[in-house]
């Protein structure tokens, strides 16, 4: 994991923090994606859900939201999930981080109907989902602590802290300069459901949720059962893809025990307004498979993909 860190400055702070951040005063600001999720439009039909999925079991109780420049790609270009941002409201004596945490989830192209909504103008559109907490962490006590000079001025820029820097921190691990900064780690997310540790067998009851419900806010979504989802994945016995048979458990070991995703044999997008859904119209499949059911509107059929799948196997095997 690695950790990055961004001069705000003063005033980008005092205008920005209030709004998707939070301060002392007010208190840290959590957001669901019901609120953030109109904005999302440039995002694909297949990202868009995907997206919330990580929101929601990263953060379910709310996460927080930073917008950064176009012109700093060229450091982030590595950014990845699991890696922390810290913000730095003020630089030189007196100067502080005012928030820090670990970055949960984060669009793959810039996103600046979001940023015009969050912030007033499109210029932050990198945007990144954040769980983290506030804090008044001063910057010379930093730029001792990973060695930059006191004096050192990083002029409204983004940067990385390098292996180099954080052996010299004496930091065992980039969560450690985090937890030093904020006062507190923030543990990636355990992704696994007390509820789904017990097995029933599927035949005992017929079990159904209502899905499409109709969410009016600025603009319109569907609404996906999450209760459907995990009473699905509660009654499987196998959690395989049911397309290729990739098996996360047997690859990733305890990491991907009991990991699999649901596919909806008919897309939400194409119910007629509230429509009854049962755990019979799921299928389990591994995110690769997932992804390629939802290249083509309407989705490809389950069987039609696998059928696919085994003629491109067989060419390979000639």
């Amino acid at each position: 994991m690695t950790v990055f860190f961004q001069h705000v400055g003063e005033a980008g702070g005092q205008r920005d923090f209030p709004k998707t951040i939070g301060t002392p005063k007010t208190g840290l600001i959590k957001f669901s994606f019901d609120e953030i999720g109109p904005y999302l439009s440039n995002l694909s039909v297949s990202e868009l859900p995907e997206l919330q999925n990580e929101l929601e079991k990263a953060s379910p109780d709310g996460f927080q939201i930073w917008g950064i420049p176009s012109g700093a790609k060229y450091v982030l270009r590595s950014l990845k999930n699991g890696d922390h941002l810290l913000l730095l409201e003020a630089a030189g004596q007196g100067g502080s981080f005012a928030y820090g945490g670990r970055i949960i989830a984060f669009p793959t192209s810039e996103c600046f109907q979001l940023s015009e909504h969050l912030w007033g103008e499109a210029k932050f559109p990198l945007i990144v989902f954040m769980n983290g907490g506030l804090t008044n962490y001063p910057w010379p006590q930093f730029c001792e602590l990973v060695g930059y000079k006191p004096n050192w001025n990083p002029a409204g820029q983004t940067y990385r802290i390098t292996e180099e820097r954080l052996a010299q921190s004496g930091c065992v691990d980039d969560e450690q300069i985090v937890e030093t900064v904020v006062g507190r780690r923030f543990p990636i997310a355990d992704t696994h459901s007390a509820d789904l540790d017990a097995f029933e067998d599927p035949n005992e009851e017929f079990f159904s949720a209502l899905e499409g419900r109709e969410l009016l806010r600025q603009h319109i979504r569907r609404e996906r059962s999450i209760k459907l989802v995990r009473e699905f994945k509660k009654r499987l016995s196998n959690f395989s893809c049911s397309i290729c048979g990739f098996d996360f458990e047997a690859v990733y070991g305890d990491v991907g025990r009991r990991f699999i995703e649901a596919h909806h044999t008919k897309p939400i997008s194409q119910m007629d307004k509230v429509e009854e859904v049962n755990v019979n119209d799921l299928v389990a499949v591994c995110s690769n498979c997932h992804h390629m059911l939802h290249r083509t509107i309407p989705a490809i059929e389950p069987l039609d993909l696998k059928g696919r799948l085994a003629v491109a196997l067989e060419k390979r095997s000639v």
